[in-house]
């Protein structure tokens, strides 16, 4: 495995990026702030292929990020949380250390303790989620420090895990803001952090899908039970929505109908919401490219901008966004949650557990296709799941998967 290649993410795609960067009805901060996002990425994927390694410093002593190419061990849970300060520097300045001392007392950057409170706190509530529902300590079960460099770039609306932490972008209001809010963003990269210490999924083509797949999948289980969603056809299936700034999102007034019953214009309203609004699924201005207000959809892969296939029919390899991990995670995204809805229940207490164990099993392989871990699943169901078997064969037949067993 190589961690530089193998483990590197973000959670919003380039092309995405670019359709807004190029959309000249947006307006010029957030085209700006695309364009930008995109060269700061692409800056961070050529760094850490040639060189995963980075330090910082604590009261003047040296703290390795990585330990060959992957986070140091801990006994316990140990989190660092670093600032960028808008730069590119990695991994910033040392803001809180899991002893819980602030480093923030006569420093320019007091502004941002709201933010470091809120990733810390946050990366504990995810770090139970994996530990208490399917007892693993992050990221190869043996414990690990837990490092995240928050505002990163200059109104950079982006995430990534490099193989090491988490990075989280400085985000823009007049686009993709409050990353350190989005805990379902923290909870897809620590996910990554999971593969890459296990199967280590090559990040490219249908196994880089795969991955995005898994990383999509524990953030909506995160915030299920986080949100206490015990049955699944109740619960959100969407990642990212808090990234989207109430102001930005738009609407359209439902329709009315004539006297003749064919339904009246639906008039836009930016900002609206309540009972006679509902989100606009036409372009705007702003949000050609953004509509919806969220990233992905497990329950509709085909919503999001561009849609996402749902049929291994579909499946395409691009020539940009890794081949498509983005684009086709759609597929094995609609097979789980047609899985969790046919199961019913609470999805992270049934057909989420095994796709955890799918996903640890060590027959997953950095290579695996969809046909490979859906026999996975389907097996681990059968061993120690057998009322979930039915459901989980079905969600793989919805989206035209094949189980196909690897033969070793």
């Amino acid at each position: 495995m190589e961690p530089g290649r193998s483990s590197w993410c973000s959670i919003v795609p380039e092309y995405l990026l670019r359709e807004v960067a190029e959309n000249k009805e947006a307006s010029s901060e957030v085209r700006m702030a695309a364009e930008k996002t995109i060269e700061e990425g692409r800056d961070l994927f050529t760094r850490f292929t040639i060189d995963s390694g980075m330090v910082g410093e604590i009261a003047g002593k040296t703290i390795p990020v990585t330990f060959d190419g992957k986070p140091p061990p801990a006994l316990r849970l140990e989190r660092f949380i670093w600032t960028a300060n808008g730069n590119k520097t990695l991994p910033g300045t040392i803001c809180l250390e899991d002893a819980g001392t602030f480093c923030l007392e006569d420093q320019p950057y007091t502004t941002q303790v709201d933010e470091v409170k809120a990733v810390y706190h946050r990366l504990k509530h995810i770090y139970d989620f994996f530990y208490l529902v399917f007892n693993w300590r992050l990221f190869d079960n043996d414990g690990n420090q837990l490092h995240v460099s928050i505002n990163y770039g200059h109104n950079c609306m982006n995430a990534y895990w490099n193989g090491s932490q988490i990075i989280l972008g400085q985000g823009s209001p007049a686009g993709l803001t409050g990353f350190y809010t989005a805990d379902d963003v923290l909870a897809h990269e620590l996910t990554h952090g999971i593969i890459s210490q296990t199967s280590g999924l090559n990040y490219r083509d249908e196994t880089g899908a795969l991955s995005e797949h898994l990383a999509d999948v524990f953030a909506v289980l995160y915030k299920q039970r986080r949100n206490r969603e015990n049955e699944a056809s109740e619960a959100s299936w969407v990642i990212g929505e808090s990234l989207f700034p109430e102001g930005n999102r738009s609407h359209k007034v439902k329709p009315q109908y004539s006297a003749d019953g064919y339904p009246t214009d639906e008039w836009i309203i930016p900002g609206a919401k309540g009972a006679d609004c509902y989100l606009n699924p036409k372009r705007t201005a702003w949000n050609t490219y953004w509509a919806p207000a969220y990233l992905r959809s497990l329950a509709e892969p085909k919503s999001t901008s561009p849609p996402q296939v749902v049929r291994y029919s579909k499946y395409e390899k691009l020539k940009y966004d890794n081949g498509g991990v983005h684009h086709n995670s759609g597929i094995p995204n609609f097979a789980f949650y047609t899985a969790a809805i046919e199961a019913r229940g609470a999805a992270w207490a049934g057909v989420g557990k095994v796709w955890f164990r799918a996903m640890t099993d060590p027959k997953l392989r950095s290579d695996s296709s969809f046909a490979d871990f859906a026999a996975l699943t389907i097996s681990w169901a059968e061993r120690e799941y057998p009322h979930l078997k039915d459901a989980i064969v079905k969600g793989w037949g919805v989206v035209g998967v094949t189980p196909t067993p690897r033969v070793d």
